[in-house]
């Protein structure tokens, strides 16, 4: 099997290398591509090897820009579909710290530790009720 990476030849004589696989395919079952240069071959070969081993898993994530919020949209559509309505606004309402704190981060772009921080701030100075931001509240107190 060739390999699918080509050393590619800028306009300033520079020498780049492109590679491009296969990652998988489309739901009409069109072959899905995904082009990348790189400044050196071993670089392209280390990408090559790491895009086949998750392809290979199941768990290639191919790159988005798409923001938390655009991302809960879609999901609280397709989540809510068909219930009433105060169960719509009561995901609404339970996602509102997340689209607080994270919503227009890219949604790749959160870590673990993202989440960590966001649980600990929902459990002492997030809690809310009567509409307003209780600080200092300890977990479990209703102050």
């Amino acid at each position: 099997m060739k390999e699918p990476i080509n050393k590619i030849t800028l306009k300033d004589g520079s020498v780049r290398y492109r590679l491009v696989v296969d990652i998988g395919r489309d739901e009409h079952g069109r072959r899905k591509q995904l082009t990348r240069t790189f400044d050196t071959r071993r670089e392209a070969r280390e990408e090559l090897s790491r895009i086949r081993h998750e392809t290979n898993l199941g768990t290639y994530v191919k790159s988005s820009k798409e923001a938390v919020d655009a991302y809960l949209d879609g999901y609280l559509q397709g989540a809510t579909r068909g219930l009433r309505a105060s169960t719509n606004r009561n995901y609404e309402d339970a996602l509102r710290p997340v689209r607080e704190r994270l919503g227009t981060r890219p949604l790749q772009s959160i870590t673990k530790s993202d989440v960590e921080d966001l649980v600990d701030w929902m459990l002492t100075a997030g809690r809310r009720r009567g509409g307003s931001l209780e600080q200092g509240c300890p977990v479990g107190r209703h102050c």
